[in-house]
């Protein structure tokens, strides 16, 4: 067959009829349209409104917000630290922070922090749609059906319900499945065949689809879509293909070690590590839940939720459970799954390979979903995976691939008079369905006004209260100066481990509490003193701290007393060698000074080199950030002793003393600390992403060697061969080749 256009290259039609080509297209656009019809309301797609998304106002927004005032400030590149949670935490190596993810960068650099979160979902959602629509023409549905399995695919539940929670780095990620299943058929199933460089051009692609989907913020979903396309690639494909196939997949993550790496050591350092209880949103889908694959609001719903009259949410632990389990797609992929199996069964005889792979991929993942896999998940120490409810995603797709193969194999057995009448039943239940499955999914869509910005008198105002100190803002708050100033409250999955420890020993919660969002209303005052807060900001009551006014809508705003210095100089008097426990021990002792006494382990005990008396009288400790990556504090002291600084001690902060090295200590095993000599001097801390050097090496290697299976992938797979020569598979298309299985 000769090639028209770019379109074989492609895979997105397979003819050279000029009216087919345009009918084709023309399902596509009408698809496309329909996904923008849910996603894009008209005060959205022109600007005047944003999309509400809760996690997005109350954390990517504001780290997008402070990833750009760095670029396009003074600093003039992406920080390495986060200075505003958690006493500090790593910014860019936490890729939930700022995913490399290409349609994120996009976003991100087009838009303002406020429209990227709608630009995301809607692109998100369009990308859905077609690569769902390209996998499933490249299996042999028509287009109509392929549009429909798209579209069912990019409204269901899993993904509109995420809109409204917010969870853009879930939805960023959506696409990966049909996306990786569409270019790893495309090698397994195809290759060779559209030109004589086609086998080293689709590995590449594939090899860079990988890479790119590992940077995501996400990365859950996105190892459920490689695990499933390589497991796909094993079962359609011979065993050089898939093998070939695998490789440029896992030499393309391996291009993204420069990112990976430095996250992987991250999280060996966080909270997933500790042992700690089960995760608050470490959910699994319970079998009472089931039924809502049927009857989406049986439990009731969230208040936020735009349905009415509103339900509580109810027979669950907390509210979790209806974001994570909402996984309504219509009743047509039921429908046509049943009709699908009864066909078999009359038929007598197996499904063909591509449908028992669904069936066996999509059944695995349902039963991972279940609580019973949850627990035998929980008796590994640390958390992995949390959620397995987000296996419904998979189980989903499946189901997607479904309502297109039943429609299309519907309409191939119509035939003569039947065939008319059958296709305006067909016609009206697609209506239906995608009529049902946009109301369920613009329930979730809640266009607001955006944001303004705060005025300069209140921020001065609010400066000169805070000064070099620390604040506790709830995180919900949608205030403009939330995380505008270092807070002491935290919202994130991969928080530090010593400073959220700090956090759990010295407000007494429980020991093992596994929460990835903690606010200063929940510490103590010896926590949040010792932490260096001056103000709390939250719409709880407190009689334990000084209340400076109250607002009409419930707001308060704390002062704490006796706040800590951000540094302070503590005289070797004034200095305890601990081990561990013995520290965490005397955290968590109500009646410890958590600032009178600096503890150290014994192995950090520094013999201290004497120097003649150049100052006399107090220490004097003068504290300045550089900026977020560099803190300098200026020290005269008459006699030798340890600094500390409030900031989160980790691997990544390097110290100097007036321009030499020197070792940095882990005070209280959680702030920054270097021991000092008497004298006149100047301590430098700079903030160096762990892993980034070996991450680089381990990028240019895997990009090396995918380049070597590029080269040889032409000898290895089998080089071009005439369409003449390939016979075409049962249940494909007509006029659409495919190479036979070796």
């Amino acid at each position: 067959m000769p090639a028209v256009g770019i379109w074989p290259t492609i895979g997105l039609l397979r003819t050279d009829d000029k009216r087919t080509r345009l009918a084709t297209l023309a399902t596509l656009a009408l698809a496309v349209l329909a996904v923008l019809a849910v996603y894009g309301p008209g005060s959205v797609l022109t600007g005047h409104q944003v999309l509400l998304g809760a996690d997005d106002v109350d954390l990517h927004a504001r780290r997008m917000t402070f990833a750009r005032e760095a670029l396009w400030g003074a600093q003039h590149g992406l920080p390495g630290w986060y200075p505003r949670e958690l006493l500090g935490t790593p910014f860019w190596s936490n890729t939930q922070n700022f995913p490399f993810l290409p349609t994120r960068l996009a976003v991100f650099l087009a838009f303002q922090p406020d429209v990227a979160f709608s630009a995301g979902v809607i692109l998100a959602a369009v990308l859905a749609l077609i690569f769902t629509w390209l996998f499933a023409r490249r299996v042999g549905m028509s287009a109509l059906a392929a549009a429909v399995a798209g579209f069912t695919f990019a409204c269901c539940g899993c993904y509109a319900a995420r809109v409204l929670a917010g969870h853009l780095p879930l939805l960023e990620v959506f696409p990966s499945l049909p996306l990786l299943l569409w270019l790893t058929d495309r090698v397994v199933r195809e290759p060779g065949l559209t030109s004589p460089a086609a086998p080293w051009k689709s590995l590449l692609v594939l090899a860079l689809a990988s890479g790119c989907l590992a940077l995501a913020g996400h990365p859950q979903l996105v190892i459920y879509a490689l695990a499933t396309a390589t497991a796909y690639a094993w079962v359609m494909g011979s065993r050089r293909r898939a093998a070939m196939a695998s490789l440029a997949s896992l030499l393309g993550v391996g291009c993204a070690s420069v990112v990976l790496l430095p996250m992987l050591l991250l999280a060996g350092r966080s909270t997933r590590v500790l042992d700690l209880g089960p995760a608050s949103n470490d959910v699994a889908m319970p079998y009472g839940r089931l039924l809502s694959f049927f009857l989406p609001w049986r439990d009731g719903w969230a208040s936020i939720v735009r349905r009415g009259p509103w339900q509580p949410f109810r027979g669950y632990p907390n509210i979790t459970y209806f974001w994570d389990t909402f996984v309504y797609l219509g009743w047509l992929p039921w429908l046509a799954l049943c009709g699908l199996a009864l066909l078999q069964l009359r038929r007598r005889q197996w499904p063909e390979r591509q449908g028992l792979f669904w069936v066996a991929a999509g059944s695995t993942a349902f039963a991972m979903s279940l609580p019973f896999w949850q627990a035998l998940m929980h008796q590994i120490p640390g958390t992995f995976l949390r959620s397995p409810a987000r296996l419904m995603y998979l189980v989903t797709f499946c189901l997607a691939m479904a309502a297109g193969a039943g429609l299309d194999r519907l309409a191939r057995l119509l035939s003569g008079r039947a065939r008319r009448w059958g296709g305006i039943a067909v016609a009206v239940l697609i209506v239906v369905h995608v009529a049902d499955l946009a109301t369920h999914a613009r329930a979730f869509l809640s266009p607001r006004n955006r944001t303004g910005q705060p005025s300069p008198a209140e921020t001065a105002n609010l400066q000169r209260m805070v000064g070099e100190g620390r604040v506790g803002i709830d995180y919900s708050l949608d205030s403009p100066h939330n995380r505008k100033w270092d807070d002491v409250g935290f919202f994130d999955s991969f928080a530090l481990a010593r400073p959220y420890r700090f956090v759990i020993d010295t407000s007494g919660l429980p020991e093992r509490r596994n929460e990835q969002q903690i606010d200063a209303w929940e510490m103590r005052p010896r926590t949040l003193t010792a932490a260096g807060v001056r103000l709390v900001v939250t719409m709880k009551e407190r009689s334990d701290l000084h209340l400076l006014q109250a607002f009409a809508d419930g707001l308060r705003m704390y002062r704490v007393d006796g706040a800590a210095d951000r540094a302070r100089f503590y005289r070797l008097d004034e200095v305890e060698f601990a081990d561990e426990s013995r520290t965490h021990a005397r955290l968590r002792d109500p009646s410890a000074d958590l600032d009178a006494r600096l503890w150290l382990k014994p192995a950090f005990r520094e013999p201290i080199a004497a120097a003649p008396a150049e100052v006399s009288g107090t220490p004097v400790v003068l504290y300045r950030r550089l900026s977020s990556d560099a803190i300098a504090v200026a020290i005269a002291s008459p006699e030798p002793g340890y600094l500390r600084v409030l900031e989160s001690w980790d691997p990544g902060w390097q110290s100097t003393l007036d321009g030499h090295p020197v070792r940095t200590l882990a005070g209280n095993d959680t702030f920054l600390s270097v021991a000092v000599p008497a004298g006149r001097h100047v301590v430098t801390f700079e903030f160096f992403t762990p892993g980034l050097a070996a991450g680089m090496a381990l990028s240019l290697a895997c990009a090396v060697l995918l380049v070597l299976l590029l080269l040889g992938s032409a000898r290895w797979l089998g080089r071009y061969r005439p369409v003449a020569q390939v016979q075409s598979p049962r249940y494909s298309n007509p006029g659409e080749p495919r190479c036979p299985r070796r």
